[in-house]
């Protein structure tokens, strides 16, 4: 690990098998970065909707004075007819999928 990086980096745990949460200091203060891998779609709804509330309340643990990234793969995919002007700019063009998952 870079020495700059390792200086910077104040705690970390890991949550579950899927959530891990790392808090950074950087010049303006301090980052939590919060890194979720959501289950497939496949999945049962309860255990997708366990990992949802875990992360959920993760987020909402974080300190109100960080700042927060969210960096997760949702295991999500977007049909063509589902994007809305508003999502456009946040998935982009590519990788849309002939149908959206439940994810």
């Amino acid at each position: 690990m870079p020495h700059h990086i390792h200086n910077s980096l104040v705690s970390w745990s890991p949550v579950s098998g899927r959530i891990l949460t790392a808090r950074f200091l950087h010049r303006h203060g301090k980052m939590t970065i919060i890194v979720a891998y959501a289950p497939i779609n496949v999945t049962d709804d309860p255990a997708k909707d366990a990992f949802r509330d875990k992360l959920h309340q993760v987020v909402q643990n974080a300190l109100p004075h960080d700042i927060t990234v969210i960096l997760t793969d949702a295991n999500a995919t977007f049909s063509s007819s589902s994007r809305s002007d508003e999502t456009k700019s946040a998935i982009g063009t590519t990788f849309v999928d002939s149908c959206t998952n439940d994810n």
